[in-house]
Parts: structure tokens; sequence; C-alpha cells
């Protein structure tokens, strides 16, 4: 898709149309948002972008707000608007962070209503998208945020992003509160330089009694966790399945920018097969800045370095407690010995959920 992009040739942009049609939600939506430096007329293209909020398909709706954030016309940031109220949470995630990277005065009393329609995972998306925008915290409760905007509306002036993010910290500074309410699937957050090591193998896939998919609710709790995580807590994850795919090399301190980024990486990860449990746990033991790490799987070890239960968790265990790490296991859909058996070794905590 990128090499059809660089390219830049209209039978290059007709390829990219093509692939709006395959099979792989991330390719559909990849190849809607490529075809964007391709427009002659960008007008055009932003009302086939607004178009594209009565389709039914999420992926393709997913990339007509990230188009139309880089497209910066006004009638491309109404359209972005219009998708704030998607039915679709991924929808309305991507719309939230287009919104606060457009940084525009007339979308602050827009967030306002919305406070009070999130709910779940999604509840601090307006209220942090509201303190980027206008350096301030009011809090949740819509009727100061208006209260607020009636008084300075006329006369405001947005920060820059970057003094947004000195007024957020200095926030934090003030609070210093190391928030006990962070959970993971019922374990309580321990520690401030934590990995999270997620099973994103195909079996996730499988349907949890709330009717989502195992890989679905595994999302939903960790963007709730993050959108929970005190600021300054550093952290990583790292996805598996045939392969290890982690989010940064290293720990990486929390702020507002990189809890973003993290969001949309959990979004973005998709189900691949093989259960490679050693390959990720070996990757998080090699950054020594590491001290907890919470395991989560559905499966028994298939692909990787090493799948003998007995010789993963003689190994993993060893080095885990050669560098004082804690592991806290999480099993999901049934018992997994190995994670039990983990979480016994290092001091851990292990915990079965549907």
């Amino acid at each position: 898709i990128e090499g059809l992009t660089a390219r830049r040739h209209r039978d290059h942009g007709q390829a990219l149309e093509r692939l709006e049609r395959s099979p792989d939600a991330d390719i559909r939506r990849a190849a809607l948002v490529a075809q964007g430096p391709l427009q002659a007329d960008r007008h055009a293209w932003v009302a086939r972008l607004f178009g594209l909020a009565q389709n039914s398909d999420v992926a393709l709706r997913e990339g007509a707000v990230i188009a139309l954030a880089r497209v910066r016309l006004p009638a491309a940031v109404q359209a972005l608007y219009h998708f704030i109220r998607d039915p679709a949470e991924s929808v309305r995630f991507e719309a939230y962070y287009a919104v606060t990277a457009l940084r525009r005065r007339d979308s602050i009393p827009l967030l306002f209503d919305r406070l009070d329609e999130e709910v779940d995972w999604l509840e601090w998306s307006p209220h942090w998208s509201l303190r980027m925008l206008t350096g301030e915290d009011h809090g949740r409760s819509p009727a100061r945020w208006r209260h607020w905007w009636s008084d300075v509306g006329a006369t405001f002036a947005m920060p820059t992003h970057a003094e947004a993010l000195r007024l957020e910290r200095e926030r934090r500074d003030r609070r210093r509160v190391n928030d006990t309410r962070a959970s993971f699937y019922g374990l309580q957050i321990t520690g401030d330089r934590v990995c999270f090591v997620l099973d994103a193998s195909a079996s996730m896939k499988g349907e949890t009694p709330s009717g989502l998919t195992r890989h679905e609710a595994v999302r939903r709790n960790l963007i709730r966790l993050l959108g929970r995580l005190p600021l300054g807590h550093r952290f990583n994850m790292i996805f598996f399945a045939w392969d290890r795919h982690p989010w940064r090399p290293r720990l990486v301190p929390l702020d507002e920018e990189s809890r973003a980024s993290a969001l949309r990486f959990v979004w973005r990860d998709p189900i691949r097969s093989g259960t490679a449990i050693y390959d990720a746990l070996e990757l998080a033991l090699e950054d020594e800045g590491v001290e907890v790490i919470y395991l989560l799987s559905d499966g028994e070890p298939w692909g990787g370095k090493i799948t003998s239960i007995a010789r993963i968790r003689d190994v993993i265990a060893t080095r885990a407690n050669e560098s004082g790490v804690v592991i806290h296991g999480i099993a999901v859909g049934g018992s997994r010995k190995l994670l039990a058996g983990l979480a016994r070794e290092t001091g851990g905590e292990y915990v079965e959920v549907e």
C-alpha cells in the first residue's frame, strides 16, 4: 500500500480502491487512507469520506476519520464532528484523537455533551481531548465545562499542544497520587515499571459470556487501564502469537502523548496464529527496567523457541527471580498451568477469567 501511494499514479489509485474490498479490515482501512495524497480534488475527496459515515464497514469509517484529519479543509473538520457520534467505539476513538490533533477552537464546546455520553473504557476520551485543547481540567461534568466556557469562551486563546502538556504535568505533580483504582482483570497494578505481555493468537477470537471476543475484551480492559494509570508510570506492551509485537523497545513514561500512542497500538494489533509465550516473556525480561509483568493468555505454548511448559517455567522463573521481576498470570477461559506456576514461583498473583 505504501508503495502504491508513493508512486502517485492514477492506476495505482484504482488499485487502492480495489483493496477497499479486501477481507482484511486493516488493509481496507489503510487502502482508503492511502488514497488521500493522490486526490486532485480535495473537496470531492472530503465529500466521499463524509459519505462513508453511513457505510456499514467500521474499518472504512475509521479510515475516513484518519483521512479527513489529514485534509484540514473546513468541510473536513465539520465532517469529523459527525464521527464523534458514530455508533462504533473504535470510530469515535479515532475521531476524538483527530479532533484533538487538529486543535480548533470551535471543537471545544462540541465535546461537552460527550462527557456524559461516553461510558466504560471510552469515558476518558472527551475529557482527555478537552484537557489537551484547553489546558484546563474541570472534571467530567458537562455543566462545569459549560459554566467555564460561558465566562471565557468569547476571548479564550487556545494553548499550544506543548503548553497543554506542560499544564497536564503540573497538575500531575500537584496531585502526586498513586491511583489505586488502576487494575487489570481485578489485579491491582503494583510497581511503576510494568510490562503487559498479551496473547493475540487466533484462539482469542473465542467468545466471552458478554458476547465480546476474548481479544476485544482484552482491548477494552487494557484501554480502561491506560485511561486510569497514573502519569509518570513507565510501561510497555508486548502482544504475541507466532511472533512478538512490542509497542516500544523499552519501557516508556506515561504522559498524554504516549497514552494516545499506546491506545492506537491496542486498537491496531491484529489476531495471528501461534502462541510463542516464551519468546514474548524473554523480550520483556530483556528490559532491565521492568519490575512487574502481567501475562495474559488463553492457551498453552505453541511455536517459538521453547514450547515445553516445564522448561519455560524453569528458564523464565529463574531469570525473573534473578532480576527481581514479579509475574502475574491471567488465564482466559480456563486454568493454565504455566501462568499459575510462573506467578507462584515469582511471587505474583494468578487469576482465571472468562
